[in-house]
């Protein structure tokens, strides 16, 4: 970066839409609370709350079921909580990895200045690379903070083992769960998403040949520069899903949710891909619920 020679074209690309419109997917930064009109979520408590949920960018933009079941999940098991709404811009995690330091700098300390003027003690994301770039990054530019960072499977364990996670549905289904890179090899974070799963009436959990540290990355990540690689890795982590004999597909990154969705329409397989908590949410619904929210 200092040289002018990096980072690749499309990164360049990522930054100055985050530039431009604070996400670097580049959609307009008053669409980013859409999500909620999308998912049904018009009532909305803007009071301070230590817990927040960061929605992040994917789920506000791209994948907006995931961010509505987070929310609704987190809503059912009665813990009080806030989101940055309109507010909420990137977390910053392209630009600490593709070396814009300054753009880096830049956004952790507006988003420092959100969480510290609502008064947040705990930061609650679906989204591994939120999670490891707030974790991780944001210490190196601002030393300890005032706030806790947890992964939703991380906290919805927390609040199943406190008793506030109540699976009401049997699901009757065979699963097989893939781990990110990210929230596996990054953070070690390996039981707590199995741990939800086997807790769900009628679910039969297996595992794929290469899984935990040695799991296979979906492809997702490179998407931004190798397409076709991308495309490559996706449909082969679907073949090793498909070999468990299993009818869905979870994981816990919304990144690798989009890419192993699309491979699995490339590949033209019907297996259902979930993210976590929109697995959770389905399981904490009632018969009604659940028959009212597909005909919706």
């Amino acid at each position: 970066m200092k040289e002018k020679i990096g980072p690749y074209q499309p990164f360049k690309n990522a930054d100055e839409n985050i530039v431009s419109v604070k996400n670097p997917i580049g959609k307009p930064i008053k669409e980013r609370s859409f999500w909620r009109d999308l998912e049904g979520i018009n009532k909305l408590d803007r009071q301070s709350a230590e817990n927040l949920y960061f929605v992040g960018c994917m789920p506000s933009y791209w994948c907006t079921e995931i961010a509505g079941a987070t929310f609704r999940v987190l809503e059912k098991s009665g813990e009080k909580f806030t989101i940055l709404d309109g507010d909420e811009w990137c977390c910053g995690m392209l630009p600490f990895w593709d070396g814009n330091e300054t753009l880096a700098r830049r956004m952790v300390q507006r988003n420092i200045k959100q969480f510290y003027r609502r008064g947040v003690k705990k930061i609650i994301t679906t989204c591994p690379g939120c999670y490891i770039t707030f974790k991780h990054d944001y210490p190196k530019v601002f030393g300890n903070l005032d706030f806790k960072v947890l992964h939703a499977a991380e906290y919805f364990s927390q609040l199943f083992q406190a008793g506030k996670l109540n699976f009401t549905r049997e699901m009757r289904t065979t699963v097989t769960y893939h781990d990110s890179c990210h929230l596996g090899r990054g953070e070690g974070i390996y039981d707590q998403p199995r741990e939800l799963i086997k807790a769900v009436p009628g679910v039969k959990l297996v595992e794929m040949k290469k899984t935990r540290e040695n799991a296979n990355c979906c492809g997702g990540p490179l998407t931004t520069a190798f397409p076709n690689l991308a495309i490559q890795l996706g449909l082969e982590r679907i073949q090793e899903a498909l070999e468990t004999g299993a009818e869905k597909l979870i994981t816990s990154c919304p990144q690798c949710y989009i890419h192993l969705r699309k491979c699995s329409l490339e590949a033209g397989v019907k297996i259902e891909i979930f993210d976590l908590s929109s697995f959770i949410y389905e399981a904490m619904q009632k018969k009604k619920e659940a028959k009212e929210a597909s005909f919706n």
